[in-house]
């Protein structure tokens, strides 16, 4: 029986308590702490374009929601929007290198090369506040 197991079923108060904290956005801004530095360096370094790269396996809803949070952090920084969307609910490649956004909606222009990607997999990208 796992430690989980074991509280759910010896104190289901402390149970959903310790659930309820794990969830909170102060948990998931303690974790990305050690991260956003390198994480902001990175985004500095492409010269304008805000680069974002959806890895985890998250739905076109919650996608296209996260994608307009994008859109308006980069109107409002004055940033170029490069979105990429690699998550393997709707690819049928399974190496997790196909852009299945571009098959939904068209790009206005080429994505540079050089450009640095923040990867996004869980439920907030790093840094961006709308």
């Amino acid at each position: 029986m796992s430690f989980k197991t074991a509280l759910r079923n010896a104190a289901p108060s402390l149970y959903t308590v310790a659930l309820r904290l794990r969830r909170s956005d102060v948990v998931g801004y303690l974790e990305s702490i050690p991260r956003f530095r390198a994480l902001q360096a990175a985004q500095a370094s492409n010269g304008g374009h805000f680069a974002v790269n959806f890895t985890g396996k998250v739905g076109f809803a919650g996608t296209l929601s996260q994608v307009i949070a994008i859109l308006l952090y980069c109107n409002k920084n004055n940033l170029r929007p490069v979105i990429r969307v690699t998550n393997p609910l709707y690819t049928n490649q399974t190496d997790g290198t196909h852009n299945w956004f571009c098959d939904f909606f068209d790009y206005v222009d080429e994505v540079p090369p050089e450009v640095n990607w923040t990867p996004f997999v869980g439920p907030r990208v790093v840094g961006v506040k709308v």
